[in-house]
């Protein structure tokens, strides 16, 4: 999280879900730890590395065959989640040297 409210997150989820929690688990209770702790989140920032295991990058770059880059950012994994809290605005799309950074806003 950085001063300006903007949450940043590498969530690497492996293994049984069942027993380790997924990625949407990991996201959910960190949102929620977040809001406890009154910690204000205003946007959601995505950075995807092309050529890694990366499942945002991969989407992203699929997704960008058929659509803009910001509909295909918002068509990931992390813009799907980002949605479901109401962060559904693309403010910033930028691709440089082969790494995504995306920020979702309200």
């Amino acid at each position: 999280m950085d001063k300006n409210g903007v949450l940043g997150f590498d969530i690497r989820a492996q293994g049984d879900a069942a027993l380790s929690g997924s990625g949407r688990d990991m996201f959910i209770s960190a949102m929620q730890r977040l809001e406890q702790q009154s910690v204000q989140v205003n946007k959601v920032r995505g950075i995807w590395v092309e050529g890694t295991d990366s499942v945002n990058s991969a989407q992203y770059l699929n997704n960008l065959k058929t659509m803009s880059p910001e509909q295909a950012a918002l068509n990931t994994w992390t813009g799907s989640i980002a949605k479901d809290y109401g962060f559904s605005k693309i403010e910033r799309v930028e691709t440089s040297y082969g790494v995504t950074t995306v920020i979702f806003g309200k």
